[in-house]
């Protein structure tokens, strides 16, 4: 039963969002005012809420995604003020904090829409090749890969709204011809299709 009594801060003179359970702790993205937005955990007592790391060191936002737990590690979007804002991970370590894949050499890869299905881990990211697509990864730099060119050529295929139902993923995205549409992937090439093209010749 919840009680005022036991209702207490935690930790004052910090804001956080995107929260989470990963392991026992509760794993949040916060600033307070010796860093920007990034990475932290906590037991539930303040001296055992801490920052994980400071990805953009000072001021500067380092999470910029939403986070979630896969395989027992944290991924997430972040900046570290050099490689622009690219997939990391985390096993709630500082030194376990790192960049998964730096995939646009020249910039941001706009990372984000993190989401576990089927043991897999989609995200969208960007790069001057493919444009704004569908991405994969098993956890490892060299398992971090391209889905499907959706939108072919450098072009945005604007994903969006990715969800998990029943080990399937299912998001949105414009391939240039069909406009948004509802589509659906197994994590191949052969098994990413438009779902629908719920309205003919136009866009949702």
């Amino acid at each position: 039963m919840e009680t005022d009594d036991g209702t207490e801060l935690v930790r004052s003179g910090m804001q956080g969002e995107r929260m989470l359970v990963s392991g026992g702790l509760l794993y949040f993205a916060a600033t307070d005012d010796s860093a920007g937005l990034e990475l932290w955990k906590s037991y539930g007592t303040p001296d055992g809420t801490v920052r994980v790391k400071d990805i953009n060191p000072g001021m500067g936002d380092g999470i910029t995604s939403n986070i979630v737990d896969f395989g027992g590690d944290l991924y997430f979007g972040a900046d570290d003020g050099i490689n622009g804002s690219e997939p990391w991970k985390s096993d709630g370590t500082d030194e376990g904090t790192v960049l998964l894949r730096h995939i646009n050499d020249n910039g941001d890869s706009f990372a984000e829409h993190f989401t576990v299905s089927g043991g897999t881990l989609y995200f969208s990211a960007f790069d001057e090749t493919n444009g704004g697509e569908l991405w994969k990864s098993d956890g490892t730099p060299g398992g971090t890969m391209l889905v499907e060119d959706i939108r072919t050529g450098p072009l945005w295929s604007s994903i969006h709204g990715l969800v998990d139902v029943g080990g399937t993923l299912f998001f949105s995205a414009d391939d240039g011809i069909n406009g948004r549409e509802w589509w659906v992937s197994d994590g191949t090439l052969a098994g990413t299709m438009l779902v629908r093209d719920i309205n003919p010749g136009g866009s949702n």
